[in-house]
C-alpha cells in the first residue's frame, strides 16, 4: 500500500511538471524554429495547428513520460506493469467492433446526459459546466478545422493513435493496476474509479456518463484480454471515427448529424439491439479468463 501511495504521489508530481514543461517546450521549440517572438508564439498556438501541436505534446509531457518516469524510478518492468503484451489480432477487431455496436446504445446515454439539469440553488455551476462544454467543443471544431488530407492525417495520428496510446498507459495501464489487489481477479472497484476518474479529468460533463460507461469498457477490455492493446485498439478506432466524421461532414459525403441520432427515437429499439449485442460480446471476450457464473457472481 505505502508502495502504492508513494507511486502515485510520484506519477502526479510528474504529471504537474510536465504540464509546466510542455508549454516551455511548446513556446521555445516554436520561437526557435520560427525565429518569432514570444506573442507570435502565442498566437500561432491559437491557431488548429498549434492546437493539435499542444495536443501532441501534452499526450507525451502529461501521461507517456510520466508514466515511464515513475516506472524507472520504482524499477518495474514497463511491459509487464502495463501489460504491453502480443494478443491475437481477432481480440483487436472486436474491441473495435464492439465500438460501432455500441454506437446506438452511447447515444441514448448521450441524449440523456446533455438534458441533466442541476438544482436552482446550482444554477452557478451548472453554467460553469456548460462553458467548460462549449470550450472543449470548440476546442475539438478547431482542430478539425483544418480538412486537407495532411491535416486529416495529423488529426488521425494526434487525436486516434498517440491521445489513445497516451491515456490507456496512464489510466487503465498505470491508475487501474495501481487501485486493483493483489487478489483481486476482477477489480471491479478499480475499473469503475478509473473510469470515473478519466471522464471527469476531460472537463466535459454533459458527456460524463458516456465516457464513463467508454472507460469501464475500456477496463474490463485489459482484464478480460490481459493486453492494453486492446483497450487501446478500442479508444483508437473510436477517436478515429469522430476524427473521420469531421473530415467526411466537411466533404458532403454524409449528412449532418450522420450517426448521431441512431438508437433514439423511432429507431429506439436499435439502442435494444446495442445492448444486447454488447452483453453478448462481454462474454465472449471474457470467456477465456472467467466463466458466466464468475462474470456476474461479485454484482450480486
Amino acid at each position: 500500500m505505502i508502495k502504492k501511495l508513494l507511486q502515485l504521489i510520484v506519477l502526479l508530481t510528474a504529471m504537474l511538471a510536465g504540464a509546466i514543461l510542455m508549454y516551455v517546450f511548446a513556446i521555445a521549440s516554436l520561437m526557435l524554429v520560427h525565429a518569432c517572438t514570444f506573442d507570435r508564439a502565442m498566437v500561432y498556438l491559437s491557431q488548429a495547428g498549434g492546437v493539435r501541436f499542444l495536443q501532441a505534446l501534452q499526450t507525451v509531457f502529461l501521461f507517456v513520460l510520466p508514466v515511464f518516469l515513475m516506472l524507472r524510478i520504482f524499477k518495474q518492468d514497463s511491459c509487464q506493469y502495463l501489460s504491453l503484451r502480443k494478443v491475437p489480432v481477432n481480440k483487436l477487431l472486436l474491441a473495435m467492433l464492439s465500438i460501432l455496436l455500441m454506437v446506438p446504445l452511447m447515444n441514448v446515454i448521450i441524449s440523456w446526459n446533455e438534458q441533466m439539469h442541476l438544482p436552482q440553488s446550482w444554477a452557478s455551476i451548472e453554467a460553469w459546466m456548460r462553458r467548460q462544454e462549449m470550450a472543449a467543443t470548440q476546442l475539438t471544431e478547431l482542430m478539425m478545422s483544418d480538412v486537407s488530407w495532411r491535416g486529416l492525417v495529423l488529426n488521425l495520428l494526434v487525436m486516434a493513435l498517440m491521445t489513445a496510446f497516451a491515456e490507456e498507459c496512464f489510466f487503465r495501464g498505470t491508475l487501474q493496476t495501481m487501485l486493483k489487489t493483489e487478489t483481486d481477479k476482477m477489480p471491479h472497484l478499480a475499473i469503475w474509479v478509473t473510469a470515473f476518474i478519466f471522464s471527469a479529468i476531460h472537463l466535459q460533463f454533459y458527456g460524463f456518463f458516456p465516457r464513463l460507461l467508454m472507460g469501464a469498457w475500456l477496463g474490463y477490455l485489459l482484464c478480460w484480454t490481459g493486453s492494453l492493446w486492446v483497450p487501446v485498439a478500442a479508444h483508437a478506432f473510436n477517436n478515429a471515427m469522430v476524427v473521420f466524421s469531421y473530415y467526411a461532414l466537411d466533404k458532403q459525403w454524409i449528412p449532418e448529424n450522420f450517426g448521431e441520432t441512431i438508437g433514439t427515437g423511432n429507431t429506439w429499439y436499435l439502442a435494444v439491439v446495442s445492448a444486447l449485442s454488447m452483453l453478448v460480446l462481454a462474454l465472449h471476450l471474457s470467456d477465456s479468463q472467467f466463466s458466466f457464473k464468475q462474470f456476474f457472481s461479485k454484482r450480486s
